[in-house]
């Protein structure tokens, strides 16, 4: 992250503006821009965080969106990840922060294999005497083969 002439001076600080910083540092980390923080963003992050937001909130929100931009066409979604739509479209911020939201609770992992067998209908442990040894499938296509000569002298 850089500073430009219009960064935050000391005048500017308030007790909140460490916490503004650690946002736009997360933000700049995730989606690899380097953008300058300054008091038009600094500005931005606190109205940002007055709708009740937070860290977590941006991560999933990205998260969600760089998902989007492997399946979907980059042309639509080449400006998703702009400062501008992310912090300072608020409502656009909120759609998207709902839609990610709304996604990731449709995500349940079982925590065991057991668990999704048995939740699938399936055995949850496999019948051991179905597996056969390298040396009877050999004496199998032995047997096989002789069967097939004994059925072509007939």
């Amino acid at each position: 992250m850089r500073y430009d002439a219009r960064q935050v001076n000391e005048t500017a600080m308030t007790d909140h503006t460490p916490k503004y910083l650690a946002l736009h540092v997360a933000y700049c980390a995730q989606t690899g821009l380097d953008l300058p923080f300054t008091m038009e963003r600094l500005l931005a992050w606190e109205q940002w965080c007055s709708c009740g937001w937070d860290e977590g909130d941006l991560c999933l929100v990205i998260k969600h969106l760089r998902h989007k931009l492997r399946r979907e066409p980059k042309q639509r979604l080449l400006g998703a990840l702009r400062f501008r739509w992310l912090v300072e479209a608020h409502e656009d911020f909120a759609e998207t922060l709902a839609e990610a939201r709304a996604l990731n609770r449709g995500y349940k992992l079982a925590p065991n294999r057991e668990e999704v067998l048995r939740a699938t209908g399936r055995e949850t442990r496999p019948k051991s005497d179905t597996a056969l040894s390298a040396g009877e499938i050999l004496a199998g296509n032995e047997r096989f083969r002789k069967f097939c000569e004994l059925k072509g002298k007939l």
